[in-house]
């Protein structure tokens, strides 16, 4: 059923494009959901400004087909 929803809604996507009017500049968080093989990421950017409920901006997926060996991360820059 839920793969049913999704091929729907991908059809109403490419016949009618929701536009939330949102863009880049309102994104607040970016939330992340690696995929189990580790070869691709969905990211999740959403906006969450003052006292207003929280709203997605865009959904991206990315996959890489050969996974490269980790290089860690560095602390954020404060």
């Amino acid at each position: 059923m839920f793969t049913r929803l999704l091929e729907e809604f991908n059809k109403l996507d490419e016949l009618s494009p929701y536009d939330n009017g949102l863009t880049y500049r309102d994104v607040t968080t970016v939330v992340f959901e690696p995929s189990r093989k580790g070869s691709a990421i969905k990211l999740i950017m959403k906006s969450q400004k003052f006292e207003l409920p929280e709203r997605v901006v865009q959904v991206i997926a990315i996959e890489n087909d050969s996974v490269i060996k980790d290089w860690g991360y560095r602390k954020p820059i404060k």
